[in-house]
């Protein structure tokens, strides 16, 4: 899934676009985190890793038709047995999930970011 809007104007064809986009992810430490996100992670991933270290990256979201900061996204994957759990923060905090994890932090911020449009976080 292409994180960023199509390389083609919206004026070339007169539609606005629509959806949500992100930055490329980036890794980051648990300090970076907001304390409200930092202490979600950590309270539903007490079994993720099971006390080894995890990697974090976020992404900032963006509505589309207007450019606005939607929020951002946080991933956290433990490598060492395969999974991901991941959170949106925007206006409010989302719930964390455990979420799809292939080896590609690709695939983990597609996935929260189905979820967070299931839930009506983002467009």
């Amino acid at each position: 899934m292409d994180t960023l809007p199509n390389e083609h104007s919206w004026k070339d064809d007169g539609s606005i676009p629509s959806g949500t986009y992100w930055t490329p992810p980036v890794s980051i430490s648990v300090d970076e985190l907001d304390p409200l996100v930092q202490n979600a992670i950590e309270l539903r991933l007490d079994n993720i890793g099971n006390g080894k270290p995890y990697d974090i990256y976020v992404a900032g979201a963006f509505d589309m038709a207007s450019c606005a900061p939607a929020g951002d996204f946080v991933v956290a994957i433990d490598r060492n047995n395969g999974r991901a759990r991941g959170i949106f923060r925007g206006g409010s905090l989302g719930k964390p999930a455990q979420l799809s994890f292939d080896g590609d932090i690709d695939t983990a911020f597609d996935d929260l970011y189905e979820r967070s449009r299931e839930q009506g976080y983002v467009l």
